[in-house]
């Protein structure tokens, strides 16, 4: 994923520009890869959340 949490695009939006068209395999595959859900991430990393 190379949003840097700074873009404001839903998690749907970058799953799909990424190609993914699997809700659940791409929350899974981030969760493992990152140890967290994209919206916990997207929280962390200071993204407003009416963006996400």
């Amino acid at each position: 994923m190379y949003d840097n949490g700074r873009t404001g695009k839903t998690v749907s939006c970058i799953m799909h520009e990424c190609g993914c068209i699997d809700d659940k395999a791409f929350r899974q595959m981030f969760r493992n890869h990152f140890g967290m859900s994209p919206l916990e991430y997207k929280v962390k990393y200071g993204v407003p959340l009416a963006n996400v």
